[in-house]
């Protein structure tokens, strides 16, 4: 058995996404044509991670930069 190539950054942040929304591992893996190891990797890599705001382009949380007003 070789190595597989492995999942793009978009592909990734697409199985978080779904996730979220409800789809199961399973219908994810066929869905997108990937193992459900994959799925489940990627699932559990990014389990903590706001995803949402990652993909999107949102701001960090935190104190927001000081605004100098002349």
């Amino acid at each position: 058995m070789g190595k597989k190539r492995s999942l793009s950054e978009a592909q990734r942040a697409q199985i978080v996404i779904l996730r979220q929304e409800g789809y199961t591992e399973r219908a994810l893996s066929e869905r997108l044509a990937v193992t459900k190891t994959a799925v489940h990797q990627a699932v559990v890599k990014f389990k903590n991670v706001d995803l949402i705001h990652i993909v999107r382009g949102a701001v960090a949380h935190g104190k927001p930069p000081n605004e100098t007003i002349f």
